[in-house]
């Protein structure tokens, strides 16, 4: 397994769900491919499926299972839910932030421009805030060369 983390916001999660957004699939199949550590926690993985069952009207439950087919268990890094002790960022994103910042996460991939307009804050944390794109170009460096990959964008 790959040592490097990845955090994926539920925008992404959602659509390559529930929109197959090209983008984010290429994302999550790239961390899959590199076999980078998704970085969840309960709030995390509830927003993932409250989020796809209202969008497709399905029950929790089920969603719950299509969540783990897209999000293998083995790559899954399980934390707690973080406690925000930051001021910085989206009120509603900052338990994200936080969670990024608590695991160690390389990248914090998301479709949230609130998220993205506070990656120079993040980035003293040595958290990479990049849209999909960018972490698939990242990673795919990254596999080809030792050393941190650090995207722009």
């Amino acid at each position: 397994m790959n040592d490097q983390k990845v955090l994926f916001d539920a925008s992404v999660v959602v659509h390559y769900i529930w929109e197959q957004d090209d983008l984010c699939r290429d994302a999550m199949n790239r961390a899959r491919t590199v076999r980078h550590r998704h970085v969840v926690c309960e709030k995390l993985l509830n927003e993932y499926r409250g989020v796809i069952a209202r969008k497709s009207g399905q029950w929790f439950q089920i969603v719950g299972i299509r969540l783990m087919s897209v999000l293998p268990e083995h790559l899954l890094e399980r934390h707690p839910d973080p406690t925000v002790m930051i001021d910085f960022g989206p009120e509603e994103d900052r338990f994200l932030l936080q969670l990024a910042m608590n695991a160690s996460a390389d990248f914090l991939v998301t479709r949230d421009c609130g998220v993205l307009a506070v990656a120079n804050e993040m980035s003293v944390h040595e958290v990479n805030c990049c849209r999909p794109e960018a972490y698939t170009r990242a990673a795919k460096r990254k596999s080809k060369r030792s050393g941190r990959a650090s995207p722009a964008g």
